[in-house]
């Protein structure tokens, strides 16, 4: 949020995308299942409440196409996502699904930082 919040302006629109594995959609331990999707969808509501319309979206699927198809069928100015999947003891480099991402779309993509997390 503190790379968003700073740029929205009157009249924005910010889509809020979740996706969650089919691997994981029944494991509430897993990183992305449909809890924790829920939860950071929550998150970013609430924070961005009064700022701009918020419409939040939950998908199901592999997360570098499920992202590919709502970015190219919602056309959004800019592509946020974070540096990688949220997996205990991942480290601060970049993950797949993000590589993936930033080599195929046709508009800005932005990487934001992730906090450190635990093993």
């Amino acid at each position: 949020m503190r790379y968003l919040v700073p740029r929205l302006d009157t009249g924005d629109a910010v889509d809020v995308l979740t996706v969650v594995s089919p691997d994981d959609v029944d494991d509430p331990g897993s990183p992305s299942s449909a809890r924790d999707a829920g939860d950071a969808a929550n998150v970013a509501t609430t924070r961005l409440a009064g700022l701009a319309a918020v419409e939040t979206l939950a998908r199901e699927g592999l997360p570098a196409e499920t992202i590919r198809s709502v970015a190219e069928g919602r056309s959004p100015d800019v592509v946020l996502v974070g540096a990688h999947g949220g997996r205990p003891g991942a480290g601060p480099e970049v993950g797949a699904v993000t590589r993936s991402i930033l080599g195929s779309l046709d508009r800005p993509v932005v990487v934001l930082p992730l906090p450190p997390l635990d093993p």
